[in-house]
Order: C-alpha cells, then sequence, then structure tokens
C-alpha cells in the first residue's frame, strides 16, 4: 500500500466513525479532534453502545482490556483505536473524498 493509501485509511475510518456517531448515537462531533468525553458528548451508557456498533461495523472486537477512555477520546482517536484492532474492512469506509 502507498503512503498516500496508507493515510487514507485512517482518514476514511475517521469519516466513518463520525459519521456512525451522527446517525447511530446522535452525536455530532464539533471537529475530528475534539474531546468528545471532556465536552460530555459521550457519556458511559454511549460508550457503550459505541462499542456495539464499532464493533457490528468494524467486524473488531472490543475487550473490557481495551476500554481506556483515551481510546474514545476524539473522533480520529476512535479511528486510530479501530485501526490497531484491524477493523478496516472496505465496506466499513467511506469512499474518498
Amino acid at each position: 500500500m502507498s503512503q498516500s493509501a496508507d493515510r487514507q485509511v485512517p482518514e476514511r475510518v475517521a469519516a466513518r466513525v463520525n459519521r456512525l456517531l451522527q446517525e447511530d448515537l446522535l452525536v455530532a462531533a464539533p471537529s475530528l479532534d475534539a474531546d468528545l468525553l471532556a465536552t460530555g458528548l459521550i457519556d458511559s451508557v454511549a460508550l457503550v453502545e459505541l462499542c456495539v456498533v464499532l464493533e457490528r461495523v468494524f467486524q473488531v472486537h472490543v475487550g473490557l482490556e481495551d476500554l481506556d477512555p483515551e481510546h474514545f477520546r476524539s473522533v480520529n482517536r476512535i479511528a486510530s483505536f479501530v485501526c490497531s484492532l484491524g477493523g478496516v474492512p472496505a465496506e466499513a469506509t467511506d469512499p474518498p473524498a
């Protein structure tokens, strides 16, 4: 995979995560780096719902050991976390803009 393609994957995953937050959790992140926890946009219930959505869409397993708040602090961090779990199937990402 080229460097350009390497960069596109996390960007596409971040775009997909952002859309999932909006559509499934009704959370509108002000930016991809906004702190979703500190702003109260994601609480403990929303975090559990988000994990279920991530598992379903990206075909990953989010274990108890993965529930580090730092993984869920922003859209970009969630996308990086999903990528670290290997969850980047083509059908789960938005096409490049």
